[in-house]
């Protein structure tokens, strides 16, 4: 079990990291970054914080669906929260934005690679899922809609609320071409990545 939770927060650090460095690269950004960018420039707040409040936020919402009492994963789930919004912070306090969109992108595709080798490596430890596909999987689980269209569906609601808050607050866009990419290559890098992340993993036993 410890083995497995070392190797679930490495697969966090890798995703808090990827994450930092798509908002650096500032050639466009997912759904949830953007989302979660806007509310920190809006607030004036920072990504701990506000990771931990979504992933308490999303997991009562999971618990609520499944008419289910939350056990210790959820402190799990938080603390998770916490730390990926930290390692983002810090991403964001010590390094600068991309000042050519060359550089950006070299920058975007090496954080999607990273972080999708970080979900994989989470996904193998079989520890608990991350908030929001914690709620993902609850709405799928009580609406019987697949996973797959319950994710695409919180994406879009996500991506709207993001673009709300950017022209009520007058925000920066975040939408370009690396959006396009992320959204158009994420589920495949996250499957091109499985095996050769499950058989190095399978070196140490998990």
């Amino acid at each position: 079990m410890l083995k497995r939770l070392l190797f679930y927060f490495i697969g966090m650090t890798l995703i808090g990291f990827g994450v930092g460095f798509i908002l650096l690269a500032n050639v466009g950004v997912g759904p949830w970054d953007l989302f979660m960018a806007n509310i920190v420039a809006a607030t004036k707040s920072n990504f701990t914080t506000l990771f931990g409040i979504q992933s308490v936020i999303l997991v009562t919402a999971g618990y609520i669906l499944r008419k289910e009492k939350p056990n210790i994963g959820v402190l799990l789930i938080v603390i998770t929260a916490l730390y990926i919004g930290y390692l983002i912070d810090l991403i964001l306090d010590n390094f600068n934005v991309m000042n050519t969109s060359v550089y950006g992108y070299i920058a975007l595709i090496s954080a999607l690679v990273v972080i999708n080798i970080g979900i994989n490596i989470a996904r193998i430890t079989n520890i608990i899922l991350p908030s929001i596909d914690f709620f993902v999987e609850s709405l799928h689980i009580r609406t019987g809609i697949s996973f797959g269209r319950v994710k695409q569906l919180i994406e879009f609601i996500v991506l709207v609320l993001g673009l709300g808050i950017a022209l009520l607050y007058d925000l920066p866009n975040k939408l370009w071409f690396g959006t396009i990419i992320i959204l158009v290559c994420g589920g495949p890098l996250v499957n091109l990545f499985y095996s050769p992340v499950k058989k190095f993993l399978g070196k140490f036993n998990l």
